[in-house]
């Protein structure tokens, strides 16, 4: 209730003073609202009605010929009865922004510059003054280029670089309107007076790198042009060779060129003209030997080529792909874990297509083939790692069975005892966890007896094993079954003599079965 009186007491001093503006002028609305201030003062809807009050005299000044003295001396006025810096400021933004904005719809772009230009002499460092006055200067700029006055948006782009208000953009600009102006005359009137154009330019601006990069642009899109053209690369040299005469820039010349090799190596990639794209970069980097933009598409190309084989599930040239590009001065490392890569998913297509029977001829053609690349042992070790993984446990029995097939034919193919446990682990853990979430640990249990029997005294089994028999325990120390759980820790012992774990576990539920 007491907010809406504020609201209602605010309302009714809104209405005095307009009615006392209108009868009286200026100075009787101002005594009123004078007065209410004091009345008032910790009433925040009677400081916000000076503010407004304020706007709709602005406001009703829009029209006036001296609007601005007008406008200032009404917040001068007005100024001891605002409480903040702020609000005055506000509305002497407000002022010079409502004067500007009459010249901008007008287009008279000159004239809203000179608005603001007078607004910063008064208030130098007011920000919201100083983007302004550079948008109005963007303004004129482009009124120019989108009449096509070249050398007059020029002119306005270097009295804004003068003025020291956002100087790199107006740099920028410059660039910018120098690069459609280039394109204007080349449409027009063709590259030959394109780029003398664009040496005058950068005679006339030899330290604005933009307009450097303006003219480099103009040739990288004369370069984009020809890329389909048959005699591309002729054409492309002869780009280049005008470049250089006009660029002073050694970096800008260097990355149209490599964007040249990019060019023209694009061409044939979206040809799956893999070997022509290669040849590309291999004489890019004759020139760019150390350059990382270079080497990474070479590389780039060499993947792609090698998706695209395996894409089409075509191993035998993706493998070979591999082998050539191992073989470059580019990264050997990641061509060594692309054909790793390349390998396991040939191993698991033939695995879809034909089983164990099938993968495993695979793999040991690919064991003869590429016996001493680094890593190629793991490879194949993971292969019957993801076998293992793929066999349906629904029936843990068969599952184990399957199991140890794999087993036996990976120690067959990989010749690695170490390896043989290492499937073993895969296998017997897995279905050691199922059997542990469908609460039956008792299996759990002879699973990894049965593994120990394998791979007897083995650290990672016999580690598993006392879980097993930890958590079948823990059923019956949940329900408080002391006697059970003693029990199961007596016999887990008995297999894991000395185990810490299981004879603290036991200790411990021998002195709860006392309570």
């Amino acid at each position: 209730a007491e907010k809406r009186y504020q609201y209602n007491l605010g309302y009714v001093i809104q209405e005095w003073a307009e009615d006392a503006w209108k009868k009286g002028g200026l100075q009787p609305a101002k005594n009123i609202l004078a007065k209410m201030l004091k009345k008032y003062p910790a009433v925040p809807e009677v400081k916000q009605v000076v503010v407004g009050f304020v706007g709709r005299v602005l406001e009703s000044l829009a029209a006036s010929k001296a609007y601005e003295q007008q406008a200032l001396a009404v917040i001068e006025a007005f100024g001891p009865l605002l409480e903040k810096k702020g609000e005055v400021r506000d509305l002497i933004r407000y002022v010079y922004d409502s004067l500007a904005e009459k010249y901008k719809q007008r287009q008279q772009w000159e004239q809203a510059v000179g608005v603001y230009q007078k607004a910063l002499a008064l208030y130098p460092q007011d920000e919201h003054l100083r983007h302004n006055t550079a948008v109005a200067w963007d303004g004129w700029i482009s009124m120019f280029v989108r009449r096509g006055r070249w050398e007059e948006a020029l002119k306005v782009c270097e009295k804004a670089s003068g003025q020291k208000l956002e100087e790199q953009h107006f740099l920028e600009k410059t660039g910018y309107v120098v690069q459609e102006y280039a394109e204007v005359i080349c449409r027009q009137q063709g590259s030959e007076k394109a780029e003398a154009l664009l040496e005058r330019m950068l005679a006339k601006y030899p330290d604005n790198s933009h307009v450097q990069q303006a003219a480099g642009g103009y040739f990288q899109r004369r370069l984009q042009e020809i890329k389909h053209d048959p005699r591309h690369e002729q054409k492309a040299a002869a780009i280049m060779a005008r470049s250089q005469k006009i660029l002073s820039d050694q970096q800008t010349v260097q990355k149209l060129d490599k964007n040249r090799y990019d060019e023209m190596a694009g061409v044939y990639l979206a040809g799956k003209k893999w070997q022509d794209a290669i040849a590309v970069y291999k004489t890019a980097l004759k020139h760019y030997p150390e350059d990382k933009h270079v080497l990474n598409n070479a590389i780039a190309v060499w993947d792609a080529w090698n998706n695209d084989c395996v894409a089409r599930k075509d191993w035998e040239q993706a493998l070979t792909v591999c082998e050539q590009a191992a073989q470059q001065p580019l990264d050997p490392n990641h061509f060594t874990n692309n054909q790793l890569f390349t390998m396991q998913e040939y191993l698991k297509d033939a695995f879809a297509a034909g089983g164990l029977t099938k993968s495993a001829g695979v793999l040991s053609n690919l064991l003869r083939r590429f016996y001493s690349l680094a890593g190629v042992q793991e490879m194949a070790l993971g292969h019957f790692q993801y076998v293992l993984s793929s066999l349906n446990s629904r029936d843990p029995k068969t599952c184990e069975n399957e199991g140890r097939k794999v087993i036996l034919k990976g120690k067959g193919i990989l010749k690695d005892e170490q390896a043989a446990k290492k499937l073993a682990y895969v296998l017997y853990d897995r279905l050691a966890q199922e059997a542990g979430s469908r609460g039956q640990w008792e299996e759990a249990v002879a699973l990894y007896n049965r593994a120990l029997q394998q791979y007897p005294a083995d650290a990672h089994l016999l580690g598993n094993l006392a879980v097993s028999w930890n958590q079948w325990a823990q059923t019956y120390i949940s329900r408080q079954e002391w006697k059970k759980a003693i029990g199961v820790y007596e016999k887990a012992l008995k297999a894991v003599p000395g185990n810490s774990m299981l004879q603290n576990n036991l200790e411990y539920c021998k002195e709860k079965s006392k309570l």
